[in-house]
């Protein structure tokens, strides 16, 4: 490529580098200040799962834990489910970064650094999620980060999942909400 071009095709990916490194770091330092730290050595995990298949009970349980941070689904369409007390569900910037940059929404905003004592954070995530091509990456993502666990829900009654299925959306109850009151408290500050 001759020399008077490449300043043309190479300063506008500089610059776009510049900003994408500068807004990951501005990224971790938008969560809840009661979560953030130096400990990048917790378990990550996901919750995969399709619908109806209790991934919120697991992934409600599993937050019941004091050192286990569980969002829900970060991959909604059309807003971010965090969940968790503190982190804004309907942040435009935020679900602006999941949808245009949704690697560096998972390594610089939800697995970023926490406080030492959280041992685990991870989220839940329906296959159909992702199916925008430019969320497409997290599955490659996954698939080259081992260490990131990953728990498969299944439900073996295919008829019973649709049904409710039916159900919840007639009802517009996707959660029993008597378990989210009951385990409220485990969205709060612990320090």
């Amino acid at each position: 490529m001759p020399q008077k071009y490449s300043g043309r095709i190479t300063g506008p990916l500089k610059s776009l580098a510049r900003q994408a490194t500068h807004d990951s770091a501005a990224l971790a330092t938008e969560r809840p200040q009661a979560l953030q730290g130096n400990n990048r050595n917790y378990q990550r995990f996901v919750v995969l799962s399709h619908q109806r298949s209790g991934s919120s009970l697991v992934i409600n349980t599993l937050a019941t834990h004091p050192h286990v941070i569980g969002f829900g689904e970060l991959f909604n369409l059309g807003r971010i489910a965090f969940n968790w007390e503190g982190f804004d569900n309907n942040s435009a910037r935020l679900l602006a970064v999941r949808n245009s940059r949704p690697i560096a929404f998972l390594e610089d905003y939800v697995f970023s650094a926490y406080r030492d004592d959280i041992r685990a954070v991870g989220f839940k995530l329906f296959p159909d999620q992702l199916d925008n091509p430019a969320l497409r990456y997290v599955w490659k993502w996954l698939a080259q980060n081992q260490d990131v666990k990953i728990i498969y829900l299944t439900r073996r009654n295919l008829l019973a999942t649709y049904a409710s299925l039916l159900v919840a959306e007639k009802d517009g109850k996707f959660w029993n909400s008597r378990y989210v009151r009951a385990n409220a408290n485990h969205h709060c500050d612990r320090s």
